[in-house]
């Protein structure tokens, strides 16, 4: 039965950027500072105008350069300062952006390259090696990788344009915001390597809308009053950091300081020096966080389950109701967040696998349904019902808020010799969720477990290493169609490791 929200949100049939920006492309906008750099924040931010104006330069270099409407642009950068317009002025020229993660090996990023079609890449300076070596493996042209990095002179290989050509560059309205793509955003899914998820024009306006719209709605809600700051560190290529620090919050007026690295000691004092009001995490900073003071009055989680009594003792850092911390729920296919507070239902449009969309799809009373791979119950059948969400079906690993398929890590560990077998599952250690494999040696194969995780390291990011341990075993627990028993695997570790998941899940239910 389907559960509706108690609310309905006006979707506006535009473009994002028409959405971020207003109908017209030269109009007048806020002279505030919309995004600043926390390292230097009297010199190095941009006001609302500036970020227009800078998309708008790049957008139009990289028509210049070629880039033709539904191009795919990947962008392979850590967070910076000029990450916002870079990601926008390739939806403006036209294009699709996708964004990879800093961490990832010439292999996985080559992956990207080819699974999404991408005719231009922009890469950091940093790692603009690991982009070249990922090109020349994926047979794009080293002529289409750009370099750009966190000044505006960084931007001149991506080929912006001068002040006074952009200033009347117009973008033009997708014919349907509807079928548009605007991002590709990349999830590992239920099983295998990441898949690219297509977002659409209205995927994003209706998410950034629904958010909106709830926040004018909220009691405490004062347009006259500041509308305060968020402290942006979690990662721009992802849609996490996307739909909350590129379009809702500065939508919302709120300035978004970006954090190049994350470290807690720094969050810390950036919490503090910035005066940060609002704030958006994943579950193992509210953990670290109960021990410091803090001048936040909302935290909202997401990305994986945040225990109760994490929350509540979170909670306890401040005076008696002042903030409440929250938790979202969401997917990549869902745009980003699928609830928070009142649920919001966003639709994906056409994977670009057809397999995988078959499975996740289910057409039922002419409606297209998206099975979650989450287990949860739901305690009212009406508007506004309460689904509780207490684990997840699906094969996926989340470590430290990152998707990590167990399928990825075990063809790489089957790519070694002397290994006949392996299969990986995630387990908890000190509260945080990490890869553990079991394999089977070819043999009397002369191979230690540290032989395997410096394989893996040397091959993939460093979120998907194998910090749950290695163990070998005589065989991997496989059902007769060769799909791995997985759940015997969960068993295992955990009575090898503890029992730590089983008591977070009698947590979530308490």
């Amino acid at each position: 039965m389907p559960i509706e929200s108690r609310w309905s949100v006006p979707v506006p049939e535009v473009s994002l950027p028409t959405w971020l920006f207003g109908s017209s492309p030269s109009g007048p906008l806020p002279d505030r500072r919309s995004f600043i750099d926390t390292n230097d924040p009297d010199h190095r931010y941009l006001t609302f105008s500036d970020f227009r104006l800078w998309a708008k330069r790049v957008g139009l270099g990289l028509r210049t350069a070629g880039l033709r409407p539904g191009d795919k642009v990947l962008v392979f950068s850590g967070n910076n300062l000029f990450y916002l317009p870079v990601m926008i002025s390739v939806i403006i020229a036209g294009g699709v952006f996708t964004g990879a993660s800093p961490s990832f090996t010439s292999r996985e990023l080559k992956h990207q390259l080819v699974d999404s079609g991408a005719a231009l890449m922009l890469a950091g300076n940093a790692i603009l090696d690991v982009a070249l070596e990922a090109a020349a493996q994926a047979g794009m042209s080293k002529e289409h990788v750009y370099a750009f990095d966190s000044t505006p002179a960084g931007l001149n290989r991506a080929k912006q344009a001068k002040v006074a050509e952009s200033e009347h560059f117009s973008w033009s309205e997708p014919s349907d915001p509807r079928t548009a793509t605007s991002c590709l955003n990349y999830s590992s899914g239920s099983t295998g390597v990441p898949k690219g998820v297509e977002i659409t024009h209205r995927a994003y306006v209706a998410h950034s809308e629904a958010f909106y719209w709830h926040r004018h709605r909220d009691p405490k809600f004062d347009e006259t009053r500041d509308p305060g700051s968020v402290l942006c560190f979690t990662p721009l290529y992802h849609a996490m950091g996307q739909a909350n620090f590129v379009f809702v919050h500065p939508k919302l007026g709120m300035s978004v300081y970006i954090m190049a690295v994350y470290k807690f000691e720094n969050m810390l004092k950036h919490i503090q020096h910035f005066g940060i009001t609002n704030f958006m995490c994943v579950p193992a900073i509210p953990l670290s966080m109960t021990k410091s003071p803090l001048t936040v009055r909302e935290i909202v989680c997401g990305t994986a389950p945040l225990a109760p009594e994490v929350a509540r003792a979170t909670e306890k850092l401040f005076p008696s109701g002042r903030v409440l911390a929250r938790q979202g729920w969401g997917m990549t296919e869902l745009t980003c967040t699928g609830m928070v507070w009142d649920p919001t239902v966003a639709q994906p449009d056409e994977s670009l696998h057809s397999a995988a969309t078959r499975e996740a799809i289910v057409e039922e009373g002419g409606k297209l349904w998206l099975r979650t791979g989450g287990i949860a119950y739901v305690d009212k059948y009406a508007p506004g019902g309460k689904v509780r969400l207490v684990d997840r079906a699906k094969e996926l690993i989340k470590a430290k808020g990152f998707q990590v398929a167990p399928a990825e890590l075990e063809a790489v560990i089957l790519e070694r010799n002397n290994v006949a077998d392996a299969g990986v599952v995630g387990v908890v250690i000190n509260e945080q969720e990490v890869p553990r494999a079991y394999v089977v040696k070819v043999g009397g194969a002369n191979i230690t477990g540290r032989d395997i995780a410096q394989w893996v390291e040397g091959r993939l990011a460093r979120y998907k290493w194998l910090k749950g341990g290695v163990v070998f075993i005589d065989s991997i627990p496989r059902l007769q169609s060769g799909k791995i028993l997985r759940r015997v695997l969960r068993s295992r570790a955990e009575q090898e490791v503890g029992d730590k998941v089983q008591k977070l899940l009698a947590a979530k239910l308490a």
